[in-house]
Order: structure tokens, then C-alpha cells, then sequence
């Protein structure tokens, strides 16, 4: 599954009329994303195997991570449009 990629050109080359949507998709997105990983990490605590715990701990960190990293990049070219 790959997510955040849609804006990856100039903001110049975006639709001005459709440059906030961006905006506020990618921040819906990011929520969605660290809200779904909040429900994972509560159920986490009724599993026994403490290395796919562990595992899936760390991936869910990464997942927060990355979205992040590229919310942040896309939230740039969107400001750079105003």
C-alpha cells in the first residue's frame, strides 16, 4: 500500500483550485492513520507473543513516522501555492 503520493510535482503544475483539498486530504489521511494505529496498540496489550508485539509496535511507529515525514513535504507544496 503506498499513500502520500500524490503531489509529487511543483506546486506550479497543481490545480490552484484543488491545491487546499490536497491539504486537507493529506491531513485527514495522517489522522486516519495514527487513529487506526491507536486501536492496534490498545489491542496489542491482549497478545501473549512478545516479539510480534514487539514487531508490529515497531512498524506501527514507522507507519506514524513516514506519514509524517511526507504529510509534512506535501503540507509544504501545498503552502508554497498561496
Amino acid at each position: 500500500l503506498s499513500i502520500h503520493s500524490f503531489p509529487t510535482r511543483r506546486s506550479s503544475d497543481l490545480n490552484k483550485n484543488a491545491i487546499s483539498d490536497a491539504g486537507v486530504s493529506v491531513l485527514m489521511l495522517q489522522a486516519a492513520i495514527e487513529s487506526a494505529i491507536l486501536n492496534v496498540k490498545i489491542n496489542l496489550s491482549s497478545v501473549k507473543d512478545e516479539i510480534y508485539k514487539d514487531i508490529i509496535k515497531k512498524r506501527c511507529n514507522e507507519l506514524v513516522i513516514n506519514g509524517r515525514i511526507k504529510r509534512d513535504k506535501i503540507l509544504s507544496i501545498v503552502d508554497d501555492s498561496f
